[in-house]
């Protein structure tokens, strides 16, 4: 069995580099069956929102809860390897992590049974088994498996979460519908401009700054000369190494759909050759949470409410 994993899994000491994690199954059958949810209006669970996540607390096998990052921008499930020998679980493949450079990682892959969160239970769930740094104050996160089950609804201002079924699922509000795409099946992605220059825009949960812009884009629009940054005092690890400061712009318009926010800090990752580069950048929980956002990938939109 092996399994490879594309990802641009960088993270600093106190905040989230956009993560990109990309899976694909080699010589393994996976089979994932779904619970349902008790409650036609869904089930409302809340979140630690430390460092600008959104971190919920997860029984797995009946055991926890455990910290799981909830991460729009990973294709599938991760847990540290202290999370699988305390659940007792067995390796079942092996594979590896691209993280954005010419560094792999090593990977598992474990099942779980049953996973509970909230009112919410999924049965037969693949997990990728990763060091983390131990700065990370999660234990693993959950990826795209769950952002297609359900519409998810992150309030930033109750600090809670709530997954309904997309066939229960009834808009009624008065928020910004924007359309998204999932690129290669899991990353959802808008369009949007930056200034002027359009791209599309990856929708990431799992990155806690505000906007992140990546090499091709910037190259391409000559971004370095025109916004002439400064470099971030802040550096970094990935789950490959270290990593040094990035150069931090302001811009001045970034439009998303009929929305319109002013005055961005974006942070830019001049790297090229890795995952991101099919992304113009990456949005992030900085800026969703001037907003309660609701994905709803049955539908394929985004839905920004004004707090």
């Amino acid at each position: 069995m092996c399994i490879f994993i594309r990802a641009c899994a960088r993270i600093i000491v106190h905040r989230l580099l956009p993560v990109a994690l990309i899976i694909s199954l080699v010589a393994l059958s996976v089979t994932t069956a779904y619970g349902t949810c008790p409650a036609e209006e869904g089930s409302t669970v809340p979140f630690d929102g430390t460092n600008d996540l959104i971190i919920v607390n997860v029984l797995l096998d009946g055991k926890g809860p455990f910290r799981l990052l909830l991460d729009s921008g990973a294709t599938g499930h991760s847990m540290t390897p202290e999370l699988a020998q305390a659940l007792g679980l067995k390796i079942q493949g092996t594979g590896v992590i691209d993280v954005g450079s010419k560094e792999m990682v090593g990977a598992g892959i474990v099942r779980i049974a049953k996973l509970e969160i909230g009112g919410i239970s999924l049965s037969d769930q693949i997990f990728f088994v990763a060091a983390y740094p131990p700065s990370y104050p999660f234990q693993g996160f959950l990826g795209a498996d769950i952002f297609k089950r359900f519409v998810i609804r992150a309030d930033f201002k109750r600090m809670t979460i709530t997954l309904t079924s997309p066939e229960n699922f009834r808009y009624q509000g008065t928020g910004t519908v924007v359309p998204l795409k999932l690129y290669k099946g899991g990353f959802p992605q808008v369009r949007g401009e930056v200034d002027g220059q359009k791209g599309w825009f990856k929708l990431d949960t799992g990155y806690n700054g505000s906007l992140a812009l990546f090499g091709k884009f910037i190259d391409k629009h000559k971004l370095l000369k025109k916004y002439a940054p400064v470099m971030s005092e802040q550096g970094g690890r990935t789950l490959a190494g270290e990593v040094g400061a990035s150069p931090v712009a302001r811009i001045n318009v970034l439009r998303v759909g009929a929305l319109e926010m002013r005055d961005i800090t974006a942070s830019l990752f001049l790297e090229k050759g890795n995952s991101n580069d099919a992304f113009a950048g990456a949005i992030g929980t900085r800026l969703f949470k001037q907003f309660n956002v609701i994905f709803n990938y049955n539908k394929q939109q985004v839905i920004f409410e004004k707090r």
